[in-house]
């Protein structure tokens, strides 16, 4: 137990125990002086462990010295603190209040005002990287923004001339370098919701925006912008056709050799297309009509037949993918998602 002087009066007589705590005392503060930096050699030249008890109070300043990679300080326990930690280049660890009258733990550097090529590292290694950092709170927040290793950025910016702000992801790689969201990349479990007035996704006019997988647009319209062919500024907006079924069509043109004619198909047409709902339609041209008719299309082909011999016509043909489910057109509340 820590050792508790009792006041006496002078002249007062000091019994043997409590001389010989006195004793124990004045040894254990000169052990802590040699190991402890205090000066001397003894135990703390040999590289001996100073061990406190439970009880035990060190004031003023504590100064521990070692040589690199040794381990200079282990705590059994739970370690409390009044004020803060700070380390010797101006990095400091303390409690604070914040805005809304709880407490805030802050891990700095230089009184909050670092350098452009100061860090914080949180984690088992800087180098091998390896393991995991869990944080579990309410709300995270960073300040600046935060860079990847190899490269990628997560900031928060002003939106410029439209007020408000814009969360931006990036990436300083090449064209081979992907940006990834989601739950499991290998299994592509659970869901990506994103909730906003507007939102754009941008390629800068240097490629697609490919979707793997089905697109469903509820409560709107699949819209597409152009810029308008004879008004400078101004746009074309049109909607994508829609149906209750995954369709595809070929439309072209042709002319009737002794009143028939053969028309073709992609040679994909079998093979991406059902044989059941395909539909040919037929329009003669000229300013006489004449009538005209056709077959199913059967290997990739069908007849056109009319009473003009030498007859030109226009021909769409339309059929359902092959290479997809059919389309579950009305969905029940309880399985929407």
């Amino acid at each position: 137990m820590a050792f508790e002087p009792k006041p006496r009066k002078p002249g007062e007589l000091i019994k043997s125990g409590e001389w010989n705590e006195v004793l124990d005392e004045l040894v254990r503060l000169g052990n802590l002086k040699d190991k402890v930096g205090g000066g001397g050699g003894g135990d703390a030249a040999a590289g001996g462990d100073f061990v406190k008890k439970t009880g035990d109070t060190i004031k003023g300043k504590l100064a521990i010295e070692g040589g690199a990679g040794e381990e200079l300080l282990k705590v059994a326990g739970v370690t409390h603190s009044e004020g803060g930690f700070r380390c010797k280049d101006g990095g400091t660890l303390h409690m604070s209040t914040n805005a809304k009258g709880g407490k805030r733990l802050y891990l700095a550097l230089n009184n909050n005002k670092g350098g452009d090529n100061d860090d914080i590292v949180i984690g088992p290694s800087d180098e091998g990287m390896k393991g995991g950092l869990e944080l579990n709170a309410a709300h995270i927040f960073a300040g600046g923004q935060m860079h990847m290793r190899n490269g990628g950025h997560i900031r928060s910016s002003p939106k410029g001339n439209y007020g408000g702000r814009q969360l931006t992801i990036t990436h300083d790689g090449g064209a081979g370098d992907e940006i990834w969201m989601g739950s499991n990349v290998g299994g592509y479990t659970g869901h990506i919701q994103l909730n906003a007035q507007d939102i754009t996704l941008s390629t800068g006019g240097k490629g697609p925006v490919n979707v793997w997988g089905s697109l469903n647009v509820t409560g709107g319209t699949k819209n597409f912008a152009i810029e308008h062919p004879e008004k400078p500024g101004w746009r074309l907006i049109h909607a994508a056709v829609e149906a209750p079924e995954a369709g595809v069509y070929y439309r072209g043109e042709g002319v009737l050799a002794d009143g028939q004619a053969r028309v073709g198909l992609p040679d994909y047409f079998e093979a991406l297309t059902r044989k059941e709902g395909r539909t040919v339609q037929l329009t003669c041209q000229g300013a006489e009509p004449f009538l005209l008719s056709a077959t199913r299309v059967e290997n990739g082909a069908f007849q056109v037949f009319g009473t003009r011999p030498e007859g030109a016509f226009f021909w769409e043909v339309k059929a359902v993918r092959n290479d997809v489910a059919p389309l579950q057109v009305e969905i029940p509340p309880e399985t929407q998602t």
